[in-house]
C-alpha cells in the first residue's frame, strides 16, 4: 500500500468511510478493507440544508468529531483517479 503526504503530493489515496459511503462509495477504487479511526467519532455535528432541513433552519448531519474512536471502512484510490474523487 503506498500513500504520500495528506495533502495529496502524489501517490494513491486512502478515504475513509463511516457511513452510507462504506456501501456506497460512487467512486473507483483499487481496494477496501476494514479500518478504525482513533480520536475521532461519529456525531451530528454538521449542519445541511442539502439533506435536512430547510433554508434559514439548517438540520444536523453525521460527520466527524473529535474524541473517542470510530469504525468504518478505507477505500485505496490510485493516484491517478485521485483529483476526481477529491473533487467528487
Amino acid at each position: 500500500m503506498t500513500n504520500k503526504s495528506p495533502d495529496n503530493q502524489g501517490g494513491d489515496i486512502w478515504i475513509f468511510a463511516y457511513g452510507c459511503l462504506m456501501w456506497h462509495p460512487n467512486f473507483e477504487y483499487e481496494q477496501k478493507c476494514r479500518a478504525h479511526l482513533n480520536e475521532y467519532h461519529r456525531a451530528l455535528c454538521i449542519y445541511s440544508v442539502e439533506y435536512r432541513g430547510a433554508a434559514g433552519k439548517p438540520g444536523f448531519v453525521f460527520g466527524l468529531d473529535t474524541g473517542g474512536s470510530c469504525q468504518g471502512m478505507a477505500f485505496q484510490v490510485l493516484e491517478k483517479n485521485a483529483p476526481a474523487v477529491i473533487y467528487y
